[in-house]
C-alpha cells in the first residue's frame, strides 16, 4: 500500500504544472542583436525564458541604426506571490504562461555627405580661434 501511495505522489508531482516566464523582443527593423545585461542573446524577434524577476538592461544593436538601451522590468503577477505562489508553482496540474512583449523602434545613422562635415570642422576650428 505504501508503494502505491509513493508512485501516486510521484505521478501527481511529475503531472503538476509551473510558471512560464518569457521575455519576447521585436525591433523596426527585425534582425537587431539582442544584448540582456551587456551579454549578446540573439537576434530578433527574439524569444528567451527566465526563472527570476527583476530589472534587466536590454540593449539592441543594428549596422546602419543607433544602438537603444532601456531598463525594463516584468511586473510580477498576482500568482506570483507567497503564498499564493506554492499553489502557482508547485500544485496546479497545468502551465501558466507569463509573457513580457517589448517593442523597440531602431533610429537610422543620419550620415552627412563629407563636404557638410568639413564646412562643420572649419566653421568650428574658425569659432575657436
Amino acid at each position: 500500500m505504501k508503494f502505491l501511495l509513493i508512485v501516486a505522489l510521484t505521478a501527481l508531482t511529475a503531472a503538476c504544472g509551473c510558471v512560464v516566464r518569457e521575455l519576447n523582443i521585436r525591433s523596426d527593423p527585425p534582425g537587431a542583436t539582442v544584448y540582456i545585461n551587456g551579454r549578446e542573446e540573439g537576434k530578433t524577434p527574439f524569444k528567451k525564458n527566465f526563472d527570476f524577476y527583476g530589472s534587466r538592461e536590454l540593449t539592441l544593436r543594428m549596422d546602419g541604426y543607433l544602438a537603444k538601451t532601456e531598463i525594463v522590468t516584468p511586473a510580477v503577477p498576482w500568482y506570483e506571490f507567497f503564498p499564493i505562489d506554492l499553489v502557482s508553482e508547485l500544485l496546479l496540474p497545468f502551465y501558466i504562461h507569463d509573457r513580457h512583449e517589448y517593442s523597440f523602434t531602431l533610429e537610422p545613422l543620419l550620415e552627412r555627405p563629407p563636404k557638410d562635415l568639413l564646412k562643420r570642422a572649419q566653421k568650428v576650428r574658425a569659432e575657436k580661434h
